[in-house]
Formats: C-alpha cells, structure tokens, sequence
C-alpha cells in the first residue's frame, strides 16, 4: 500500500500558455491523473471502483502556484490523505522539480464518494480507506473558500457552450476545462480594461496566476450554454484577485466559483511588475 504516493510528469509543449509556463488548468489534469494512479495503488483505481458501484467527486480545489513550470521541465507529483469522514475527504498535494526538488506548486482538493447509480452519497468499505491513512501526514494549509456576494450587475461576461472535448469519461464538463473558462474569461477582462494580450505581449508582461481556488457546484454537460462572469475583488500591488462565477443559461444554477489570484510578471523571467496606474485605476472602477 502506497499512503503517500508520487509520479513523474515532463511537461509536454501542448501544455504550455501565454507566458511560456504551463496553464493553471494543467495542473487539475497531472492532480486527477495522479489521484488515479494512486487510488489503483491502494485497490480504488477506476476498475474498483467501478465493481464497487462508486464515482468520485471534486468538491473544492484550491492550489497555490510557487513558481512556474516549463517546457520540458521532469517534476514529481506527490498527494497523500489529510482526512476521511463518512463520504467526504481531503487530500493535499505537492509538485518539486525533479533536478532541484524545489516546489512549484502545492494545495489540497476536497472529494466525496458517491453511488454510481443513484448519485446518492456512498461510504467506500472502511478497510480500504484504512490503506490511505496516515498516522501523521504532512501537514497542508487549508482555508475555506470565501463567501462571494451576489455578483455585481457591472461583473464582465461571456457566453459559452460546453464543447464535445470538454466532456470527461463521466460525461460531465472535465474539471481541467472547466477551469480553462476561469482563465479564459481573465484574459477577456483584462482586455476589456485596454490590457489584451498583444499589448502585455509588447510590453514583455504576463498575467499568471498565483492562487486558483475553485468551488464546484453543479455538473456541466454537453452543448449546454454557460455564462461566465467575472470581477475583482481586491487590487494588490502587482495584480489583482478576481472572482470568476460560471452559472447554466438554462437555469441559471452555479457550475463552479473561483477565486483566481494573479500578478503581472516579466516573460521570460519572473519578476513580479507594479501595476501600471492606468490599469489599476481602470480595475478599481470596476470594484
């Protein structure tokens, strides 16, 4: 049994973005690939999990980006089990540099066990849960996700359908997709302000993210119309924290929430950039 697990990515050239580090919604797919090794190490894997009548489910995910990763960078993706309470648990994870074993990224991810067929929750058999718990696991910071009041009548948006390739194995909007929305509605809204990405691109200036903490509240599915709002919720001295609400056309239930934390950077390089007052005055507007 494996109760702290860890596997080795290259960052392959199609997951690299503007900015010339790797997307923040790359990390949700090395953080779900991972998760399902692990749990085939530990007798949960798909198949199991399967026979078992159980599916897993993202609740929360909020990481915490230290450095940027880049072509074509070898680093180790560790997780490991904070707590597991009926059907819900946490897990915390940890990418290092293969060459420096410096961290690039770290943060924990909140699931729930649910019965295949009803949807219902479902408790997975205690002794296999047993193979994940540790005695001491290291320790992970953990915050709540903050409480988003209603979102402002001046919130940017955009409108999206839920593309074929979006859909996961489940047949749900893919989590890693879905936070692509997140960072794509970024980039429209810095535009929105004046600031597309040919002008940061001129400047040698990037908008990377150094937080990400998403929320998950309804399942997404195929061809169906989101609206994707988005607004700031505090300026800091290099970049800003934005709010990022995606929420069904149809019915208007929320997909998901996110806090999305970002600063201007140098490229290459990364040099954290002061705002410019123009932009900064253009963001406090919008608060």
């Amino acid at each position: 049994m494996t109760k702290l697990f860890s596997r080795n990515f290259q960052v392959r050239w199609s997951e690299m973005g503007a900015g010339q580090r790797v997307r923040a919604s790359q990390y949700m797919d090395y953080l779900v690939e991972t998760a399902y090794d692990w749990g085939a190490s530990n007798q949960l894997g798909f198949e199991e999990s399967s026979q078992l009548g159980l599916i897993w489910v993202i609740l929360e995910t909020d990481i915490h980006f230290l450095r940027p990763l880049r072509y074509p960078e070898s680093f180790d993706f560790s997780i490991w089990m904070l707590e597991w309470r009926r059907v819900h648990g946490t897990r915390a994870f940890e990418l290092r540099l293969k060459d420096s074993d410096s961290v690039i990224a770290r943060g924990v991810q909140k699931i729930a066990s649910l019965d295949a067929d009803t949807l219902r929750p479902k408790q997975p058999p205690a002794e296999l849960i047993e193979g994940f718990r540790m005695a001491e696991p290291p320790a992970m910071e953990q915050q709540a996700f903050p409480s988003l009041e209603a979102v402002p009548e001046n919130a940017f948006e955009l409108q999206r359908h839920v593309q074929w390739g979006a859909i996961d194995a489940l047949e749900h909007l893919n989590h890693g997709r879905s936070l692509g929305y997140v960072e794509d509605v970024l980039a429209h809204f810095l535009a929105a302000q004046d600031w597309p990405l040919e002008r940061l691109q001129e400047k040698g200036w990037a908008a990377v993210a150094n937080r990400v903490h998403v929320r998950y509240r309804e399942a997404g599915y195929w061809n169906e119309a989101l609206r994707v709002r988005c607004y700031p919720l505090e300026l800091t001295d290099t970049g800003a924290i934005n709010a990022v609400v995606i929420e069904k056309e149809s019915d208007g239930k929320v997909v998901l929430e996110a806090t999305y934390a970002w600063d201007l950077m140098q490229v290459p390089g990364d040099k954290r950039i002061a705002l410019p007052e123009k932009l900064r005055s253009k963001l406090q507007s919008t608060i």
